[in-house]
């Protein structure tokens, strides 16, 4: 190869990077998740990359848990959010 193709191919590697996101959960539309998110943000996880659910915790049928897992990778944080009565 030549030095010119080397340098080609560092500079246009594909960077990986770890990533952290958040989740949090309440029950019904009544109840509030913001103490929820105040602690994930505490934490140093960035806004958009929280994700939040309002319905039961029965199962994980739940739309933006599916989404959340569907985007996580191998060494990425996964930052769990909850209240403790």
């Amino acid at each position: 190869m030549l030095e010119a193709d080397l340098q080609f191919i560092h500079h246009n590697k594909l960077e990986v990077y770890e990533m952290e996101y958040g989740y949090a959960r309440v029950s019904t539309k009544e109840q509030n998740e913001q103490r929820q998110l105040v602690a994930l943000r505490e934490f140093g996880v960035e806004d958009k990359q929280i994700f939040v659910d309002k319905q039961s915790g029965k199962d994980f049928d739940r739309p933006n848990y599916r989404k959340l897992i569907k985007k996580l990778k191998p060494d990425d944080t996964l930052v769990v959010a909850f209240n403790i009565f």
